[in-house]
């Protein structure tokens, strides 16, 4: 009787051997499918911080712009007698 308890030992003990290396398996393959998402994500990234590069300097250049015709017009209005 032992021998049959000593059996079922080790059966249980191989079945979850294999339901652990089962259980790896798919986490390892829930990471595969995490990191191409990431991977996805972090090219996606590079391309908003691309715009957002764009978008600054247009904003940059606009105040350069910005600031010189209010230099202008404060010439103009002290030209015109509007401020001293």
């Amino acid at each position: 009787m032992k021998k049959k308890d000593k059996k079922t030992v080790e059966e249980l003990i191989e079945g979850l051997t294999v339901m652990t290396q089962k259980g790896f398996e798919e986490v390892s393959g829930r990471f595969d499918g995490v990191e191409g998402r990431l991977g996805k994500i972090e090219g996606e990234m590079k391309e908003v911080v691309k715009r957002l590069d764009r978008i600054e300097y247009g904003m940059i250049s606009h105040e350069r712009r910005l600031s010189i015709l209010e230099d202008k017009m404060r010439i103009v209005s002290v030209k015109l007698g509007l401020k001293r």
